[in-house]
């Protein structure tokens, strides 16, 4: 018992190292297995770090396309909608106000369906993000996102 209290307190016939700093060794973080035990820890906490990072950005990237998509497709819609008015109005000579409040309206309607249908995106997004335990950035960035998605499909 009084080796064991003497080799607590660093008394006589206790030798101190360069790796092993008395007087207290338990609580004493720069002994050689404490060190280790901390460089690999923070080895693991780097590497679960990068890990979460790739997840986030692999999410990211595929909800980025998938919204830079959406957006795409709204605006083909819109120009085949615009297309479609003209050609009426060249071959009719005229167009009547109700091919305008026709065209408005459905203009307006697919408008709040490209609203709804990038909310529902940015909605799955987080909760994807969420299910894997990861933080959620704000929003989705969209010129990132466009970004993103020509450097991935210029082939």
């Amino acid at each position: 018992m009084a080796d064991t209290h003497r080799l607590l307190a660093g008394g006589p016939g206790i030798k101190s190292t360069p790796d092993r700093v008395f007087p207290h060794p338990i609580m004493n973080f720069t002994t050689t297995p404490a060190k280790n035990m901390l460089s690999i820890s923070a080895t693991l906490s780097i590497a679960i770090n990068d890990e979460l990072e790739r997840q986030r950005s692999k999410i990211t990237t595929e909800y980025a396309i998938r919204a830079v998509d959406e957006i795409k497709r709204f605006n083909m819609e819109c120009t085949a909608l615009r297309d479609n008015f003209k050609h009426y109005e060249a071959h009719t000579g005229f167009a009547c106000a109700i091919e305008k409040r026709k065209y408005i309206d459905k203009l307006r309607e697919l408008r709040e369906q490209n609203v709804l249908a990038l909310e529902k995106l940015k909605r799955a997004y987080k909760a994807e993000l969420c299910y894997c335990g990861l933080a959620v950035p704000p929003d989705l960035d969209l010129e990132a996102a466009e970004a993103t998605h020509n450097i991935l499909h210029r082939g």
